[in-house]
């Protein structure tokens, strides 16, 4: 966790991956200007892993290399360690999958030097999580040193909290996003299921385990999803040079995303949802939990449920390398920092 100098997108050094809406932009802005503190993370990756080879010896965290650093830099005991089910803390609802979150502080110069200028010369920082966090604090940044523009350059709000974690960590997974479709009733699931036919092979199948399956033994260059309105099918991209034809502007990463070929072939030319019905979510709800989208369906609170596969990384740094910005939802990064526990002051008075 560290303070960034903010800078704009298109200086090279942080890149987003994902459009955004205005709405939560408009809201977070007005609670910055009224607390002047950042209260949650902006969740970035970096490549390289060196610096959690710095910080893992620090802490002599035997699962990484130990590359020479000053011992001690670190207190070997967390500054604060909460986990699901601990006592003494009603936090369960912020913890997902027995998740524990644990903080050590930083205090030897030598150590918190030597991560500074390992990250010094580096670029392509990607937002994984927080587009409109960091979109806010550039706002925030443009509109403080209008107002104050003898303030130096080390001024609070020109940085912003931000969680850095290496593409290469082990333990960083990207979940899977479902999309439920619901007040629908333009057409049935059998006359989707011939239109769909236009751009994909239909293949139904028994049951959700079969579905599942079927998602795992996609192959990259047929994108495939499952289809949910009672009975299982999983719709696989009948022809990969399609969406070339039909978006010849897109990078051939972009066409390839599952999400892109979900939107554009399905939601958009077969359901007949267009961007900017699907930008108000008048049909269409972003799920993390598939057994939310199976049960709503069975119960008639929705028509469809649309099953994902999750991006590989590898199409995140290609998309976002090529100027890219990836449909929305396209990523769930996991785990992120719980925001609250860390926080940094932003007014006109702090320095960094």
């Amino acid at each position: 966790i560290a303070a960034l100098e903010l800078s704009r997108f298109d200086e090279g050094v942080v890149l987003p991956h994902e459009r955004t809406l205005s709405g939560p932009k408009v809201d977070r802005l007005n609670l910055m200007r009224a607390t002047t503190v950042n209260f949650g993370h902006i969740f970035m990756l970096y490549p390289g892993n060196h610096v959690n080879e710095l910080l893992g010896a620090a802490i002599e965290e035997p699962a990484l290399p130990a590359p020479s650093v000053v011992e001690g830099s670190l207190s070997k005991e967390p500054a604060l360690s909460l986990s699901k089910g601990e006592p003494g803390f009603e936090l369960h609802e912020l913890f997902e999958h027995d998740v524990t979150q644990r903080f050590w502080a930083v205090t030897d110069q030598e150590v918190i030097q030597a991560v500074v200028e390992e990250m010094a010369s580096k670029r392509n920082l990607i937002i994984a999580d927080g587009h409109h966090r960091y979109e806010t604090a550039l706002n925030y940044r443009d509109e403080m040193r209008a107002a104050n523009p003898d303030a130096p350059a080390n001024a609070g709000f020109n940085y912003r909290m931000v969680t850095l974690v290496s593409m290469e960590d082990p333990g960083l997974v990207i979940l899977p996003t479902h999309r439920l479709i619901h007040s629908y009733g333009r057409m049935g699931g059998q006359e989707v299921r011939e239109r769909a036919k236009e751009y994909f092979d239909v293949t139904p199948v028994a049951d959700r385990a079969a579905l599942e399956a079927a998602l795992a033994a996609a192959k990259p260059s047929h994108p495939r999803f499952g289809f949910y309105d009672g009975s299982y099918a999983a719709l696989t991209l009948r022809d990969p040079g399609l969406l070339e034809r039909i978006l010849p502007d897109r990078v051939p990463d972009w066409r390839l995303l599952d999400v892109a070929v979900l939107h554009e072939l399905f939601i958009e030319r077969t359901l007949g949802i267009d961007k900017a019905a699907v930008e108000r979510k008048e049909n269409i709800e972003y799920l993390r939990d598939p057994q939310m989208g199976y049960d709503a369906v069975d119960k008639g609170e929705a028509q469809f449920l649309l099953v994902t596969n999750p991006t590989r990384m590898e199409q995140v740094q290609a998309c976002t390398g090529a100027g890219e910005k990836m449909p929305q939802k396209s990523t769930d990064f996991f785990p992120k920092v719980i925001s609250g526990l860390v926080m940094m002051p932003i007014g006109i008075a702090e320095r960094l």
